[in-house]
């Protein structure tokens, strides 16, 4: 799915996941593309199909473009001129149908999606669409738009004493944003009781966007987002949280939150009414997309190392703009769990003993066919604002209202029609490399989209037992403290005589000297750039390495005998250089990683310079290693 505008709406992200076709022409729309400016992006694609209107590469990075910035009806124009060339399955017939979607043409949407089901029986994604059914259903609230809207986007309201602030590109500043073609974000108040709009503190206004934000300490402290260049990373604009406090009657200078995430997107955040929580979203830690992290105090005042919200909450796509609504109470906004693919939707967990609940996804009117997002409320959903693109197809966002009332009105929702599955027992057991049993640890199973299917532990002999999905693929990941993470995948009807799946496996202990392989790292022939499919094994090590803050280790890159030895040494340097490089982007301090490239110099097989080898003898020597110095 395209990320929708709103999720990043103050800023160039840190990678941009388009290959440009080498076979294009249109090379200022695909730098303003790259960059995430995409307003620009626009009026350049739209030049070079004056030349040459059936470059279908343009074609859809211009409907990209109208989509990232909320222009659904002119995506939809597009993904159908694009579909209708099509001689197979594409991406752009699922872009399509988000739009008719977004559009409200449901009608359509229903008929498209029978349509494909059809003849595309085989596509998952095109399966789940069918399984989405509009109906009618009665509520009890009287929802409208306020009066002090602009024409520009108004977003993400939040209370402070009888006044409400919000964030809105209405600037008199003339610098415009090229992400969205509009003024740059700021945050405003307005006294309902006159719907008289002001600047909200213009004196903390950063170089760029500031919004979202958030009162605490009886109004006396407030947290904020806001965006500015990076000084590590060319061409990218970082969200960043910030602290302010009333200092002898007046607003002291904005200083960085001091748990953001190095070379990360932090922003969002959201306080309890105790002051004791602390809840934001930030795409660090190698995540996929945005994901809700949170913050308790400790007894000093505190605020402890952020920790991330379990699996059930955070998803493959984004989770964004959270907000308490009491101490315990904590709504947010996804695009990625019960409404994958239907733009964000507004969700409710709440947060006792120390766990969050399975999250609720709100009913109408809080959630539509469009965005909805930014909800605040002081008396638990009674009455409070939220925010939503639903009555503008062209983009920008409104605030609304919304209160109880006695009176029913119909609203279109969307429920999902429950799938038959057929499950069957999944037995395991965990060991290490001396056969000792491994108590305790955790096993997920989640399905290839991400989503979790079922969590368990393992018994004091190791071994664990849980039911799956047996017609389709599964993947699982297993954890444990002291331990390297495992992963992998089990192909459908991957079924024993027994009638159950086994799952054997030894997980690593992370010892000093201890030296594993990384998995599934990948490099392209005769290059050391890493490659996506590379992350998510650097990714672990990186989450190992925050888990043990005093680890040291040297990562070390090997090659295969073929090719001149010098040249492999000096291959091995640059892919175990870019390893390292990667962690520490991340945000791994330098000192505690060495890189290390041993060239063909410690194969594991017999495959020596003039020795004749199978294609997979060879690939067994190229590998990429860590070798732990110190653990803590």
């Amino acid at each position: 799915m395209i990320i929708k505008k709103m999720i990043f709406l103050f800023c160039i992200t840190l990678f941009v996941a388009y290959k440009i076709n080498a076979f294009n022409t249109c090379t200022a729309g695909d730098k303003a593309f790259e960059l995430l400016q995409y307003s620009k992006a626009i009026l350049e694609y739209e030049k070079c199909l004056k030349s040459n209107p059936e470059d279908v590469f343009v074609l859809e990075r211009l409907g990209d473009s109208y989509l990232i910035l909320d222009h659904s009806t002119k995506a939809e124009g597009i993904y159908l001129r694009l579909s209708k060339k099509l001689k197979k399955y594409s991406p752009v017939l699922l872009k399509y149908t988000n739009t008719l979607y977004l559009n409200n043409k449901l009608d359509v949407y229903q008929n498209v999606v029978d349509s494909l089901s059809k003849k595309y029986p085989k596509q998952k994604d095109i399966q789940k669409l069918k399984n989405f059914k509009i109906h009618n259903e009665t509520i009890k609230y009287e929802v409208k738009p306020v009066s002090f809207n602009a024409s520009e986007a108004d977003f993400s309201p939040v209370y402070f004493g009888n006044k409400i602030i919000f964030s809105s590109s209405r600037m008199l500043k003339k610098k415009n944003d090229l992400f969205t073609g509009q003024n740059y974000a700021q945050l405003y108040m307005v006294d309902t009781s006159d719907n008289v709009v002001t600047p909200f503190l213009p004196e903390i206004s950063l170089k760029y966007n500031v919004g979202t934000c958030i009162f605490y300490d009886q109004g006396e402290k407030m947290m904020f987002s806001a965006n500015d260049k990076s000084k590590l990373i060319k061409s990218t604009y970082l969200l960043q949280l910030y602290t302010i406090e009333i200092i002898d009657g007046k607003w002291s200078k904005p200083k960085l939150f001091e748990h953001n995430q190095r070379n990360s997107n932090n922003a969002h955040p959201a306080i309890n009414p105790a002051g004791n929580l602390l809840v934001f979203a930030s795409d660090g830690y190698g995540n996929s997309g945005m994901d809700l992290y949170l913050s308790t105090k400790d007894a000093a005042g505190k605020w402890k190392q952020p920790t991330k919200l379990k699996n059930t909450i955070n998803s493959t796509g984004n989770e964004v703009f959270p907000v308490f609504i009491n101490d315990t109470t904590l709504v947010f906004s996804s695009d990625g769990l019960q409404t994958s693919g239907k733009g964000l939707d507004i969700y409710k967990t709440t947060y006792k003993k120390g766990k969050w609940s399975e999250p609720i996804l709100l009913d109408a009117p809080f959630n539509s066919v469009a965005d909805d997002y930014g909800l605040c409320s002081n008396d638990n959903l009674k009455s409070g604002y939220f925010t939503s693109n639903r009555h503008h197809p062209e983009g920008n966002e409104d605030i609304y209202s919304f209160a109880q009332r006695a009176s029913d009105s119909i609203i279109l929702t969307v429920e999902t029609t429950p799938v038959e599955i057929v499950n069957v027992p999944l037995l395991g057991s965990l060991k290490t490399d001396k056969g000792e049993p491994i108590p305790n640890a955790s096993i997920i199973i989640y399905s290839t989209d991400g989503d979790i299917i079922t969590e368990t532990t393992s018994k004091t002999d190791g071994s664990f037992e849980v039911a799956v999905p047996s017609a389709q693929w599964i993947q699982y990941k297993v954890e444990k403290n002291g331990y390297f993470p495992e992963s992998g995948s089990l192909e459908p009807n991957e079924i024993m005589t027994n009638g159950a799946i086994g799952l054997d496996l030894k997980l690593r202990p992370l010892i000093k000297d201890a030296i594993f392989t990384l998995d599934n790292i990948y490099y392209d022939y005769d290059k050391w750039d890493i490659l996506p499919e590379s992350e998510i094994e650097l990714n672990n090590l990186f989450n190992i390495m925050i888990q043990h803050p005093g680890m040291k280790i040297e990562l070390s890159s090997h090659t295969d005998a073929r090719g001149k030895d010098a040249y492999n040494m000096t291959l091995s340097d640059n892919r175990a250089n870019a390893a390292v490089s990667y962690l520490i982007q991340l945000g791994i301090d330098k000192s505690r990683i060495t890189a290390k490239g041993y060239g063909e110099t410690k194969l594991t097989n017999h495959c020596k310079n003039g020795i004749s080898c199978t294609d997979d003898e060879h690939r067994k020597n190229r590998r990429t290693e860590v070798k732990i110095i110190s653990v803590d």
